[in-house]
């Protein structure tokens, strides 16, 4: 089985695009984990279910289970 989309990819392993975003403007760092940078990849989340489902590429669209 191949490499999967997850919320930690930092590139798409379908497109091969970079899944990492914007810089985060250092004050607002702390709020984000201390994270440098957005994700840009969509967690899904089905209604219903308390957990993010699956996980979507913003550029192809390709989407991998949780």
């Amino acid at each position: 089985m191949g490499m999967k989309l997850t919320l930690n990819s930092q590139v798409c392993p379908h497109c091969d695009t970079s899944l990492i975003g914007e810089p985060i403007p250092e004050k607002d760092r702390e709020a984000f984990g201390g994270a440098t940078h957005f994700q840009r990849q969509i967690a899904v989340e089905i209604l219903g279910e308390d957990r993010v489902s699956y996980v979507r590429c913003p550029d192809c669209g390709a989407e991998d289970q949780r």
